[in-house]
């Protein structure tokens, strides 16, 4: 699983960064489903995306751009999880 977390550290996530991701994901990766869930208080959220039906090239293109857009914010984190976080609540 390609957990994709917003994060904070006591004001908030990137709403600027996740913005951009939301409309990278409906106007280039419309067909990818994924959970997204809340995880804090301060807007914090995880993305969680199953990509086993991709193929590996689609798999690494995804992720790759995915990465390009994240990486510009210190309050996203990145990572590969057996299953994606629980929901807050």
């Amino acid at each position: 699983m390609f957990v994709v977390s917003f994060i904070s550290i006591g004001s908030g996530i990137d709403r600027d960064t996740a913005k951009e991701f939301e409309t990278f994901l409906s106007t280039k990766y419309p067909d990818i489903p994924y959970e997204a869930n809340s995880a804090g208080y301060e807007g914090e959220r995880d993305y969680c995306f199953d990509l086993s039906d991709l193929s590996e090239e689609e798999q690494t293109a995804f992720q790759e751009e995915s990465t390009q857009i994240l990486q510009k914010s210190k309050l996203v984190q990145i990572s590969e999880q057996e299953n994606c976080p629980k929901k807050l609540g």
